[in-house]
């Protein structure tokens, strides 16, 4: 009744096209999103985390079938951070003068997500630092935030005309994707803004050997 008060068409007119007229999905498809929406939230969280554990329990509730409408993520525990720094030697000292951005979450004391890092170049430690992100975003969004800013400070910050390649070490399979050629639908600015850094990338100064 409430699109038909607010839309000049007849009282026959059927109801999807009140509903695309409007611009407004029917109720069902907005709770579906808001669900499917949640299940991803849950899939971004770490394993020891209560709710993720409790979301996959043995016992049935609306939160396990909620988290069971997106398949379980395949991310490895052998991309996280903490298995790539017994190696990090070896793989800077494979390609020496190229730039390696090692990337991981943080909290900040006042409980605001946001992110760290550190840049590697020629073997040496050039730049560590962290920033704040808003708390209203989905998680898999502050982890495409951090790569999208943390790749402006190597542009900015680093010897560019030197290196060949950005090496970017993250612990998200989603978000190195994202920097791979996918898209999300929910960090569309941060996702231009890593494919922008990556043309400029391309017409960078560089020295004639690299």
């Amino acid at each position: 009744m409430g699109l038909r008060a607010i839309l000049p068409v007849y009282k026959t007119t059927p109801l999807p096209i009140l509903h695309r007229e409007a611009g407004i999905p029917p109720v069902t498809l907005i709770l579906q999103e808001i669900r499917l929406r949640q299940a991803l939230r849950i899939q971004t969280l770490d394993e020891p985390h209560p709710l993720k554990r409790r979301a996959y329990g043995k016992s049935m509730t609306r939160l396990t079938e909620m988290a069971k409408l997106l398949p379980r993520s395949v991310d490895s525990e052998n991309t996280m951070l903490n298995s790539a720094v017994h190696t990090a030697t070896s793989e800077i000292n494979s390609s020496i003068h190229d730039i390696h951005l090692f990337i991981d979450r943080a909290r900040n004391p006042d409980g605001k997500a946001g992110g760290g890092y550190v840049l590697y170049q020629a073997g040496q430690r050039v730049l560590t630092g962290s920033f704040c992100i808003n708390r209203n975003v989905e998680v898999i969004d502050t982890k495409i935030i951090k790569i999208s800013q943390e790749l402006s400070v190597c542009m900015q910050k680093a010897l560019t005309k030197f290196a060949t390649n950005i090496l970017i070490y993250s612990d998200s399979i989603i978000a190195v994707g994202i920097v791979n050629g996918n898209y999300t639908l929910t960090s569309r600015t941060e996702t231009k803004r890593i494919r922008d850094i990556q043309r400029d990338w391309g017409k960078r100064e560089r020295l004639p050997h690299v």
